[in-house]
C-alpha cells in the first residue's frame, strides 16, 4: 500500500514538473515574440519616418520641375484673374476666369501626373536622380539605424517604393498685400495636393503632400480696405485629375 502511494506521488510530481516546464517554455516564447515584435516595429517605424521625409522632398522637387518655364511663359497670367476696385482705389474683389484657369491647371496637372507615373516606375531623371528599373525610388542602408557615419552604409539596403492614390488636386491662389504707400503686391501661387502610399518591405503608410509654387508677383497701384486687415486672398475652384 505504501509503495502504491509513493508511486502515485512520484507520478503526480513528474506530471506537475512537465506542466510547469511547458508553462515556462510557453511564457518564454511569448516574451521573445513580444520583444521581437517591438524591435521589428521600432526598426520599421525608423525607416518609415526617414522614408516619409525623403519622399516628400523628392515629390516636391518633381512637382516643381513639372511646372516648366515654358508653361508659364506661354501663359498670360493676368488673364487668369481680375481685380475689382472701388471709387477710392481700394481693392474689393478677386475674380477668376474659369476657362483660362482650367486650361492652365489641366496642362500643369497632366505634366505632374506624367512625372508621378515615371516616379512610380523608379524614373527620377527629371530631377537628376537616375532610374531604377525595379520601381524602387531609393534605398535606405540598414546601417543608418545606428546614426553612426562609420556604419551608415553597412548591411542590406531597404527598398522604398511609392504609389500615388486618389486624385491630383490643383488650384490657383491669389494673395494681395499692402506694399508701401498706396501700392499692393499681388502674389499668385499654384497649389498642388496629392496623396501617396509609401511602401517598405514590412510596413506602408499613406501621406498627403501639399505644394505651394509661386508663379507670379506683380505690384499695382491701390490699397487694401481696412476691414481686410492689410491683406486678402482667394483661391480658384479646385481642378481634379483622378489617378488611373
Amino acid at each position: 500500500m505504501i509503495l502504491k502511494n509513493n508511486s502515485k506521488n512520484y507520478y503526480n510530481i513528474k506530471r506537475n514538473n512537465k506542466i510547469f516546464k511547458l508553462i515556462i517554455i510557453f511564457l518564454i516564447i511569448i516574451t521573445i515574440s513580444y520583444i521581437a515584435k517591438l524591435i521589428i516595429n521600432n526598426i520599421s517605424n525608423y525607416f518609415l519616418k526617414n522614408s516619409i521625409a525623403e519622399v516628400e522632398q523628392i515629390t516636391s522637387a518633381l512637382i516643381n520641375y513639372s511646372v516648366t518655364d515654358d508653361m508659364l511663359t506661354d501663359l498670360e497670367l493676368d488673364n487668369l484673374y481680375r481685380i475689382t476696385k472701388n471709387s477710392d482705389n481700394e481693392v474689393e474683389m478677386i475674380d477668376y476666369n474659369p476657362v483660362a484657369v482650367n486650361k492652365f491647371l489641366n496642362k500643369v496637372t497632366n505634366s505632374i501626373q506624367d512625372g508621378l507615373f515615371k516616379m512610380e516606375k523608379g524614373d527620377l531623371t527629371i530631377i537628376g536622380k537616375g532610374f531604377n528599373g525595379d520601381g524602387t525610388i531609393f534605398y535606405i542602408p540598414f546601417g543608418s539605424i545606428t546614426s553612426n557615419p562609420i556604419f551608415n552604409n553597412l548591411g542590406p539596403k531597404i527598398p522604398v517604393r511609392i504609389k500615388t492614390i486618389g486624385s491630383i488636386l490643383s488650384n490657383v491662389d491669389v494673395k494681395i498685400k499692402e506694399y508701401g504707400i498706396n501700392n499692393c503686391l499681388i502674389e499668385m501661387n499654384l497649389v498642388i495636393e496629392i496623396k501617396q502610399q509609401i511602401m517598405l518591405p514590412l510596413i506602408s503608410k499613406k501621406i498627403k503632400i501639399i505644394n505651394d509654387i509661386p508663379i507670379s508677383y506683380k505690384v499695382i497701384n491701390g490699397k487694401i480696405p481696412e476691414y481686410y486687415s492689410g491683406s486678402l486672398s482667394k483661391g480658384s475652384n479646385i481642378y481634379s485629375i483622378p489617378i488611373e
